[in-house]
């Protein structure tokens, strides 16, 4: 998610909600959620697992960029 949350920022994609269209971005993003869900699709999260999903991804992206290689 790191890579894919650094082009939804660059091609300005409110991702934050769980239904916004995504654009060309929307598939990998959908098989980042699935992985994440154990099989579940975004548009069958609850907003609730969505923001659960959305706290994973940003401490990922986070930890990225912290990283020392």
């Amino acid at each position: 998610m790191p890579f894919i949350g650094q082009e939804l920022i660059y091609d300005d994609y409110d991702y934050s909600l769980r239904t916004t269209d995504l654009g060309h971005l929307g598939d990998m993003v959908e098989i980042d959620v699935i992985v994440w869900s154990g099989g579940l699709r975004r548009s069958e999260l609850t907003d609730q697992q969505y923001g659960e999903y959305l706290q994973f991804c940003h401490r990922a992206m986070e930890f990225r960029t912290n990283r020392k290689y």
